[in-house]
């Protein structure tokens, strides 16, 4: 070949500076020449000893990452041999990894500073590994250079906004709301975190695009070989200074070990603080696996060292362990009903021989003295119900037992002081009331802690403490805290000292007037269960795709009421947040290509009402609602995804003089056809609102359908042919005009 067909760029180092040479610039004869044809020689071999180097050590780097990518399932085994994952959550994590996580990590371990947006298969992995464990995941995450994205990354993925499971960012969305309505009045939110599960049927069915009733952590990992789902595990605020509650998220579990319930109670923790909303509680049932769960939290369940408390992972304050009262209250009367007996620190007999007489006596007298005891309570092991429980421990039935002893002087009830003692309490009756005040006119120990009642209270707690640790099993037994039956007395006294915290951090710090102990009772959590159950009809043991129906709809909507048979009984009026306000299901329907026919024309009055009738917007109006009207333009672009609409709501700009007065360069200037529909809607609000018809529950709904009937029809008559869904009824222009209204009403 030609040595002047061969262009060969060339790199020489002369004097510190780069010249660079080409062996088209030699003449022929120099290219004859012995020297400088070596010279060349030696050039083009010392550039292909260098491409040689670059190719072997890029091979080594490829073979190094690819032996890295591989040895992940081995990676997976070094993190349970840790302890940091158990054997289920390592096989669910295996089923995880299938498919293409090799060329995914070796992707990213390639661009370690690559902001390329993470893949499906690696966001699931991800996901599902830090949902069992945060600390296996910060290992891997290390091992990886940090391929994986960062756990505030994995907080915001964890949001869902459809009510499948995860944490629900419609619910945190109306959560920012009420924090920001709070700090206009300089106020703190703050609420009570209600955790428990309930458990559905084991059966898969087909949910639009995916099958539903696996294990699903909100992680987006999708595999039939994931175990079916047994248990929705759901989270609830219930605002402690307000009348309001809202479930803020949920995961279709197939059981959980106490180490991984308390990493996703943490993450649950973040995200609420994200939010703006302090959390002061955390309500638990006293099964076995929450009571360590306590203990990774950082709090301890124990006789010898009792600590009712653990740090909040982000704000470092002190959440107090609530250990669900009513729970509490049927371990107590199982203690003693399976046990026959037991002894107080007097040494005297407990018996439940005496409440099992009462009952006898009632049904042979055919009269009942003054209790509800009847059958069903005696028979404790058939139901479980904590009405039954409450029933046989409380005041009614130690004031019948008194009676037939001192008043009737019936034999078989002699002896039953400490048995009414245990009962009443100074003991279990009383304590139950205080861990239970509702209502704010109530008196004594059933009303709320306040100034007026705190030494009464103060001083019964300090009695009820030392009457429950010096508890026995039998008269020289060990004592009940320190038995294999002591979560009931525990959780007694870990409430106890939670509550006498609280008071001291909400009224004396906080500045609350009151404190009402069934704010964080687990009731509203269980209440919100026998809704869910109520849907079409009571199912004890609805499926998995039913629950997430029934969530989503509680949330959005419903206000659905518990059963009169149900668990537990409503004893407030606090109500389910609703979240709909918060999404605008116009835009929806814009990006879907869907017909979302949300205004219900039946709710509407019949008579329109005349808007010409109404005196004219002054030019100071005018111009706020100009303004606003680019707020409106601003919040609907942010999730519009069709162009010519998009194009539409600037088109024809419109300006006013508060517009270009408070302009920086960053303001939106709205077109003329949501100018005029933003004015149309403040004439309709104030007709309305001059009439008092505000009180409405469709009052969204009317005030839209009014403003639509007194619209111009020109209004954005570039979409009058954009039907991109020709079985819609309403295109995207009605969808657009419904849309600006929504969000200017709102």
């Amino acid at each position: 070949m030609n040595l002047h067909q061969v262009f060969l760029q060339v790199v020489l180092k002369k004097k510190g500076k780069k010249r660079k040479y080409f062996l088209g610039d030699f003449e022929e004869e120099d290219m004859e020449s012995p020297s400088k044809a070596r010279r060349i020689l030696e050039l083009a071999n010392q550039q292909q000893n260098v491409k040689s180097a670059t190719i072997k050590r890029l091979k080594r780097e490829n073979f190094r990452l690819t032996k890295k990518v591989a040895s992940l399932q081995s990676l997976l085994q070094d993190i349970q041999n840790k302890l940091l994952i158990t054997e289920s959550a390592k096989s669910i994590l295996e089923v995880s990894i299938q498919g293409t996580p090799a060329e995914l990590l070796l992707s990213r371990l390639k661009k370690p500073g690559s902001k390329q947006e993470y893949p499906a298969e690696l966001r699931a992995f991800a996901l599902t590994l830090h949902f069992y464990s945060s600390k296996a995941y910060d290992y891997v995450r290390k091992n990886f250079q940090t391929c994986l994205p960062h756990p505030s990354t994995l907080r915001k993925w964890y949001q869902s906004i459809d009510g499948s499971p995860g944490f629900t960012d419609a619910a945190l969305s109306a959560l920012k709301m009420k924090v920001s309505e709070a700090t206009k009045l300089n106020k703190t939110v703050i609420c009570a975190l209600i955790v428990d599960e309930m458990s559905i049927k084991k059966h898969i069915d087909w949910n639009k695009d995916k099958f539903i009733g696996y294990v699903d952590f909100g992680t987006g990992l999708d595999d039939d070989q994931l175990p079916v789902a047994t248990e929705a595990y759901t989270f609830m605020l219930n605002c402690v200074n307000g009348h309001w509650k809202i479930p803020i998220g949920y995961f279709l579990i197939n059981g959980l070990t106490a180490q991984e319930r308390a990493n996703i109670i943490q993450e649950c923790l973040k995200i609420v603080h994200e939010t703006g909303i302090e959390v002061v509680t955390l309500t638990l049932d006293g099964t076995s696996t929450n009571l360590s769960t306590i203990q990774y939290l950082g709090g301890s369940i124990n006789a010898s060292n009792l600590v009712y408390s653990f740090k909040h992972p982000i704000s470092d304050n002190d959440i107090h362990v609530i250990l669900e009262p009513c729970h509490m209250i049927k371990l107590v009367r199982n203690t003693l009903a399976s046990k026959g007996s037991i002894f107080d620190g007097q040494g005297r007999m407990i018996k439940w021989e005496y409440i099992e007489s009462l009952h006898k006596f009632q049904q042979e007298e055919g009269l009942l003295a003054a209790t509800k005891v009847r059958t069903r309570h005696i028979q404790w092991k058939r139901e479980m119900k904590v009405k039954l429980a409450t029933q046989v421990l409380s005041a009614s039935v130690a004031d019948a037992l008194l009676y037939l002893e001192k008043d009737a002087n019936l034999p078989e009830f002699r002896g039953c002081e400490a048995t009414v003692e245990f009962i009443q309490c100074l003991c279990f009756n009383n304590l139950f009331d205080v861990m239970n005040s509702h209502n704010l006119l109530a008196k004594g120990l059933k009303g709320p802690m306040q100034s007026t009642n705190v030494e009464q209270i103060l001083k019964f707690f300090a009695y009820a403490e030392v009457y429950i640790k010096n508890l026995r099993i039998s008269s020289n037994g060990p004592l009940i805290i320190e038995s294999n039956r002591k979560t009931g007395f525990l959780g007694f006294l870990t409430c106890i000292a939670s509550v006498k915290s609280l008071y001291t951090f909400l009224i004396e710090q906080k500045s609350l007037k009151f404190l009402l102990t069934y704010k964080f009772s687990q009731d509203h959590l269980e209440m919100f269960f026998s809704a869910i159950r109520s849907r079409r009809g009571f199912n004890n043991n609805p499926t998995a795709k039913q629950f997430s129906a029934a969530y989503i709809r509680l949330l959005s909507r419903h206000q659905i009421t518990s059963s009169i048979n149900t668990n537990c009984l409503p004893l407030d009026k606090t109500n389910i947040l609703n979240v709909t306000s918060a999404i605008n299901h116009y835009i929806l329907g814009i990006n879907k290509f869907l017909h979302f026919n949300i205004v219900n024309e039946e709710n509407a009055e019949e008579s329109p009402i005349d808007l010409s009738q109404f005196r004219k917007l002054n030019i100071y109006i005018e111009d706020v609602v100009t303004y606003i009207a680019g707020f409106v333009v601003r919040k609907i672009k942010k999730s519009l995804s069709c162009k010519m609409c998009d194009f539409e709501l600037t088109y024809d700009a419109k300006l006013s003089n508060l517009l270009i007065r408070k302009n920086r360069g960053g303001l939106i200037k709205p077109g003329g056809g949501v100018v005029h529909l933003c004015r149309v809607a403040e004439k309709t609000f104030r007709i309305f609102q001059s009439e008092d018809k505000l009180r409405n529950g469709h009052i969204m709904q009317i005030l839209i359908t009014h403003a639509l009937k007194s619209m111009s029809s020109s209004t954005f008559y570039i979409l009058n042919d954009h039907i991109l869904n020709q079985e819609a009824i309403e295109n995207h222009k009605a969808l657009l005009i419904k849309s600006v209204l929504f969000e200017y009403f709102k």
